[in-house]
């Protein structure tokens, strides 16, 4: 498996690693079946991404707390897992918008 940031961010708070989360489709079709869009992160495990003008998920991180998030950058071994500031996680990607997703409840 790539530990990409998707494989990260989806794998974040599960009992047991799932590899499906290396298909962007699979990703997707998660997102809409278990999260719905928030203004903004408030809580412990919303979720953070990137996203160009046409919804094209290119960068994902799960909201810690604060300005806080838990994410990876590349699929390298070269890069660690890493807490960043959500102004620094933006800086990065300075052309794509930030969307926030919440997990749904039973």
């Amino acid at each position: 498996p790539k530990f990409d940031c998707h494989w990260t961010t989806f794998n974040f708070s599960g009992m047991e690693v799932d590899d499906r989360f290396n298909d962007p489709r699979y990703c997707v079709d998660f997102i809409r079946k278990n999260y719905y869009q928030i203004d903004s992160p408030s809580l412990y495990g919303d979720l953070v991404m990137y996203a160009t003008e046409n919804q094209d998920i290119k960068h994902s991180a799960v909201f810690l707390a604060d300005d806080l998030a838990f994410t990876k950058y590349a699929d390298n071994y070269r890069q660690p897992w890493m807490i960043v500031r959500l102004a620094d996680m933006q800086a990065i990607y300075p052309t794509l918008k930030p969307i926030f997703f919440r997990r749904k409840t039973e």
